[in-house]
């Protein structure tokens, strides 16, 4: 994550991205704040120091919604979007990575905060096309933890700009902070120059950061800082052909036959982790992408008792975060996400779960499970023996990614989920009876 510096007469504009990391790098010598100004004053401090609209002057959906956790009001909440997942696949390690600040926020007296995407920021993001787009929520923090939740929605210029959508366009997000920073804070704290933090991974410079053009792209800065690392995003390495889950199918019954289909085009969540050293067991995970097909697999049938998951591999990559500010210098983390699209196929078996009787439907003949969400694998994408975690995977069930059950024409049989009744959010595993 990058930092870009535009300098105006006695303004400086900064990324939305670079905005925050000049709060948790102050945070470590801080100057202590002026009383809370009202809360138009926190927008227009907000407005000084992203390159988007504030999402407050903004009367498009909500692009996501959330808490954070232990935040009073005033503390900045920035998305920040990453290139898509074919872009992201042709990249080698040591390759610069571009994203966009799209939306920013600052956080009610609850911690709760709405953000709106800026549809000038979605537009050069996406070339004014309709696509499913994965972005970082960051909330300004001084502690230890990440604060970072990384989630997904499809976006278009007149998508973000359509007043008549009700819903959030990506799910709820709740960010940990363990030390919350208020844009006030932000915008007043002064470092020039110090050591590294105890935890070792914040390092101090005067070394200034080249002003950048470009309203909303988080572009990749030439400077570098004194004893620390080059600005910005970048791919450190690939984590190739990880095994993945992507469905699974479960019978007890001798006379049901079971198939999962998983066409081009289907979408499923891969979990994405963060670290604050990027060493072998220091990650954590910090939300999902979506991530669409590119194959058609329709898997074998399996007809009688039986317990199968259904997987494919999905490559990973592993990135170093800088963020950077001219006069405090620079804010280390890592990320592991999901790139490209899944490819191969292969089956394991599996244990039949016990489900519950109040979670059974009866069906005739044949059903088509094509609504709902499948099994929450929480380490269903296979990381830990490169970097000591795996993470989760889950396929949402559409005419693209479907389970079809079936027995003699005339004769009933029943389905039972292991966390609800079939075709429900929650519905988990399904198992035919």
């Amino acid at each position: 994550m990058l930092s870009v510096v535009k300098m105006l007469p006695k303004v400086a504009v900064v990324s939305g991205v670079a905005m925050a990391a000049s709060m948790l790098i102050g945070a470590a010598m801080p100057v202590a704040p002026d009383p809370r100004p009202p809360a138009a004053d926190q927008v227009e401090a907000l407005a000084k120091l992203v390159d988007v609209e504030p999402s407050s002057d903004l009367d498009g959906p909500v692009l996501a919604a959330g808490e954070v956790d232990g935040a009073d009001a005033g503390v900045p909440v920035i998305a920040t979007a990453w290139p898509d997942q074919k872009t992201l696949d042709s990249q080698r390690p040591g390759d610069e990575v571009e994203l966009v600040t799209i939306a920013a926020t600052l956080t009610d007296s609850d911690g709760s905060f709405k953000l709106v995407a800026d549809p000038g920021a979605v537009a050069e993001l996406t070339g004014g096309n309709e696509r499913t787009v994965n972005f970082d929520v960051t909330a300004a923090n001084a502690g230890d933890d990440v604060a970072v939740v990384s989630t997904s929605a499809v976006l278009s210029p007149e998508i973000v700009a359509d007043k008549s959508i009700d819903d959030a366009l990506a799910g709820d997000v709740t960010i940990e902070a363990d030390e919350p920073l208020t844009v006030d804070d932000v915008a007043s704290a002064r470092v020039r120059s110090g050591s590294a933090t105890a935890s070792g991974h914040v390092e101090f410079s005067t070394t200034d950061v080249k002003s950048t053009d470009g309203p909303a792209k988080v572009a990749m800065s030439a400077a570098t800082v004194t004893a620390g690392y080059k600005c910005g995003t970048v791919l450190l390495e690939r984590l190739d052909k990880r095994p993945t889950i992507i469905g699974s199918t479960y019978s007890t019954s001798s006379a049901v036959t079971s198939q999962f289909i998983y066409e081009s085009g289907a979408e499923s969540s891969f979990g994405v982790g963060a670290s604050k050293s990027g060493a072998f067991g220091s990650w954590e995970a910090s939300g999902t992408n979506k991530i669409t097909n590119g194959d058609i697999d329709e898997f074998d049938q399996h007809k009688g008792q039986h317990g199968i998951i259904y997987k494919k591999f999905q490559n990973y990559g592993k990135y170093r975060n800088v963020l950077c500010d001219g006069d405090t210098g620079q804010f280390v983390s890592y990320s592991v996400r999901p790139i490209g699209s899944p490819y191969g196929s292969y089956e394991a078996g599996s244990p039949v779960p016990a489900t519950s009787s109040k979670n059974c439907v009866q069906y005739k003949s044949k059903h088509t499970f094509s609504t709902g969400k499948a099994q929450n694998w929480t380490t269903g994408v296979t990381l830990e023996p490169l970097i000591g975690f795996n993470a989760s995977a889950q396929s949402g069930y559409t005419t693209k990614a479907e389970i079809v059950m079936s027995r003699a024409a005339g004769t009933y049989f029943t389905v039972c989920g292991t966390g609800n009744v079939p075709q429900q959010s929650n519905s988990g595993r399904l198992v035919a009876k």
